[in-house]
């Protein structure tokens, strides 16, 4: 089974990830793949992260042979091209974004451009647009393997641990079918319009 965990810089998957390795689990980062497969990429200026072609990264991801005998963990923010069947997007209130990543050392504009994306979705948005393309017209509620099914949770005020719960949760859920679990969790519950109308 091959697991996505993506969301906007700064919402914690690194280290949900570094949890979820200490318990047994095979992570494997999204820009190290990229930087392996594809060494022309460069890093953005902004904010050190790795610009890569995403078709050409799908395409890569496609290609790659996955283990069926174990849980594989794919972390970034790309990992929703990955051929993954569960994407799971960790959303965080955009002004502690913001914070994050200017903590980090992200550039004051760069730090407020994905935070303004983490406010609008976009991120969902393009994990949702993966997930209906491989779909192809499928019920979402079939859970077909390789699809992507994008669940999404407001991580704001969880801890690590916490969150490394709920991804392990939510893969022992698509194993069982257990779908009233996982449709709790399906993209539309978490709207951060009402904090970005306050930064305007």
């Amino acid at each position: 089974m091959l697991v996505s965990l993506c969301g906007t810089p700064g919402t914690g998957k690194t280290t949900v990830c570094r949890e979820l390795s200490s318990k047994g689990m095979d992570v494997l980062a999204v820009n190290d793949i990229a930087a392996a497969m594809m060494p022309g990429a460069g890093p953005d200026p902004g904010s050190g992260t790795l610009l890569v072609d995403v078709d050409i990264l799908r395409a890569k991801l496609g290609s790659m042979e996955w283990s069926d005998q174990s849980i594989s963990l794919i972390e970034g923010h790309l990992s929703y091209l990955a051929p993954s069947d569960l994407c799971l997007l960790l959303r965080l209130d955009p002004g502690e974004v913001l914070s994050r990543l200017l903590r980090r050392g992200y550039s004051e504009a760069k730090a407020r451009e994905n935070a303004e994306a983490e406010g609008v979705g976009t991120l969902q948005i393009w994990a949702m647009e993966e997930e209906s393309a491989r779909l192809a017209g499928r019920d979402v509620e079939e859970l077909p393997p390789g699809c992507g099914i994008v669940l999404e949770r407001d991580v704001t005020g969880m801890g690590p641990a916490e969150i490394a719960s709920w991804v392990s949760d939510m893969v022992d859920a698509y194993r069982e079918k257990a779908l009233m679990c996982l449709m709790r969790y399906r993209p539309g519950n978490v709207d951060w319009m009402e904090v970005l109308s306050d930064w305007y």
